[in-house]
């Protein structure tokens, strides 16, 4: 039999009806009514940590430093790879 028929017969048989929900129905009584669901909305505009002016220095300075300096990169197909889409290798 399954637990669900097994129960029943416990109930049937005792001849009161089982205690169901116990301490966790209490608990949930006791709980604020859960608010409607809703997209959260960005209220702020992000923070700015650099100006578009320093973000394009910055950048400048990246492509320059990869222009002077370069890269090693020790894998052989890495290499192929990047000389195959036109890089300096």
């Amino acid at each position: 039999m399954t637990d669900i028929s097994t129960d029943l017969e416990a109930e049937v048989e005792s001849g009161r009806p089982r205690r169901r929900g116990g301490r966790a129905t209490g608990e949930r009584s006791r709980l604020p009514p859960q608010r409607p669901w809703a997209q959260p909305r960005m209220r702020y505009k992000p923070t700015e940590v650099v100006s578009e002016d320093e973000l394009e220095s910055i950048h400048e300075a990246s492509l320059r430093i990869l222009e002077e300096i370069g890269m090693d990169f020790l894998d052989a197909e890495a290499r192929d790879r990047l000389a195959a889409a036109g890089a300096r290798v």
